[in-house]
């Protein structure tokens, strides 16, 4: 069972509203400046850092978290084999964090925290839950837990300078795990995470998060492992969200696509398991990306299933594939929609007044709607970004028509 140090679940705030919203930015370390070579470069996964943002280097420590990713060339901090540090993929995705926990040589004691910035500040009043996941690597001789979440203004980032690698036991994260956590089975288990999960209460000052074991090591729990001549508990960690309680599952907008092109659905870290719905069955997807590129060759129905801190919604997706061609599929070849390519205004003529228009992107967001008064129609183009539309027209007699327009 989960400790929260702020557990208020009589007091959720509801949002009450559709779209996850996630608000890690790189979520899922994807994003990044360069490839890293070699350890403590967290630095180039776009908006992390370390706590020492400012002093990497202090009593010979260096004071940054690992960045790992599938693009590493083969050595000690390669994905996924670590020549025999870990043999984990990522959670999702090909990228992820690594940090120290624990070690029980005082004069080496290497607690690194894993800093990024929120997409915005958290809301005073308003609950949010917590979710992240942590592989314990095959080199550790130890398991530990008290793992957790710290979240403040970013003053922490000063804290630590003058002692890298020591514990910051002055701050209380909000969220942690009471059980240590062993995951890896053997050494080459590449496929087993756990779920870190708690709720917190903001108090509107919350800008960044901050990962890693706050607790000394008199206060930490430990187990040994399989390989206990290596004195350390080093975690992978990967996939974080902080959403607001009350949130609900939310699939996207029934769209539209020909076959053969890809859709992608979802939000990236958040939650998710995926579904494809099959004569009324739930067939599993994916397990572990919050957001997923689909292809289907026929229509097809997905359905997501979200939990935060234990509260679980479903939602679903219709996606209707179009054949190759899509001219072919006109019903009324006198309805004209032009300048295609468009670049500030999409005419459409000779549809009969009454025809209900909605135009997609390719990801399915819909991005105009309206119910056309005459025979014709003009939308502004100007604001939309470069790339390729689905117009979809459902004319007053229930037949419809799909476009495909380029801007």
């Amino acid at each position: 069972m989960k400790h929260y140090v702020l557990l208020l679940l009589c007091c959720l705030h509801s949002v009450g509203g559709w779209g996850q919203v996630n608000f890690i930015k790189n979520p899922s370390f994807e994003q990044y400046d360069s490839c890293p070579d070699n350890k403590r470069q967290i630095f180039h996964a776009h908006y992390w850092t370390g706590i020492d943002s400012v002093y990497r280097y202090d009593s010979g420590l260096i004071c940054m978290p690992d960045y790992l990713n599938t693009c590493m060339a083969l050595g000690a901090f390669s994905v996924p084999h670590g020549l025999g540090n870990f043999f984990h993929y990522p959670h999702s995705g090909n990228g992820m964090a690594a940090e120290g926990m624990y070690s029980d040589t005082p004069q080496n004691n290497p607690r690194y925290y894993l800093m990024g910035r929120l997409r915005k500040p958290l809301s005073n009043g308003h609950v949010y839950c917590l979710t992240f996941y942590v592989a314990l690597a095959q080199c550790c001789g130890f398991a530990c837990n008290r793992i957790g979440a710290y979240f403040d203004n970013g003053s922490i980032d000063t804290a630590g300078n003058s002692r890298c690698g020591n514990p910051l036991t002055e701050y209380m994260p909000q969220v942690y795990e009471p059980s240590v956590i062993r995951n890896a089975q053997s050494w080459n288990d590449s496929t087993t995470w756990t779920k870190i999960e708690g709720s917190l209460l903001a108090d509107g000052s919350e800008k960044y998060i901050t990962i890693g074991n706050f607790f000394t090591n008199a206060q930490t729990t430990i187990l040994t492992t399989f390989n206990p001549g290596y004195i350390e508990a080093y975690y992978l960690i990967d996939d974080i969200s902080v959403i607001e309680s009350g949130t609900l599952a939310h699939a996207g907008n029934d769209t539209t696509i020909v076959r053969g092109d890809s859709l992608y659905i979802g939000e990236e870290a958040v939650p998710n398991v995926w579904y494809k719905d099959s004569l009324g069955q739930h067939i599993l997807v994916d397990s572990t990306a919050g957001g997923i590129w689909i292809k289907p060759d026929t229509t097809t129905t997905y359905v997501v299933k979200l939990t935060l801190c234990g509260v679980v919604t479903w939602d679903s997706i219709k996606v209707t594939v179009v054949p190759v061609g899509i001219n072919n599929i006109k019903a009324n070849e006198s309805i004209l929609l032009y300048p295609n390519p468009t670049e500030n205004q999409l005419n459409i003529t000779n549809a009969p007044s009454g025809t209900n228009i909605k135009v997609y992107d390719v990801v399915g967001r819909l991005i105009y709607s309206a119910v056309m008064h005459s025979n014709q129609e003009s939308i502004n183009t100007s604001a939309w970004e470069r790339g390729t539309y689905f117009v979809e027209l459902v004319l007053p007699d229930g037949s419809r028509e799909v476009r495909k327009v380029v801007k």
